[in-house]
């Protein structure tokens, strides 16, 4: 029986985060589409597809933006 305000799942799991569309992967990247499937198709990015709808990790595009992350002194 599950009580109100309880989760059936065990404590020691994360809650998922939102799943980016493309439209928010360009505007955080400040990119254009055209370049958001430009990295698609070579890999860089890897969407998830949701129905027939593209969505993207937030850890994924994270890891992208440290993998790119010039060494010229940028934190």
């Amino acid at each position: 029986m599950v009580h109100v305000g309880t989760t059936p799942y065990s404590a020691d799991r994360l809650p998922l985060e939102p799943l980016l569309t493309i439209t928010a992967v360009c505007n955080l990247l400040a990119i254009s589409k055209q370049t958001l499937y430009r990295l698609i198709r070579a890999g860089e990015l890897k969407p998830t597809r949701v129905g027939d709808r593209l969505r993207f990790e937030p850890e994924d595009v994270r890891a992208y933006v440290g993998r790119n992350r010039e060494a010229a002194g940028v934190p």
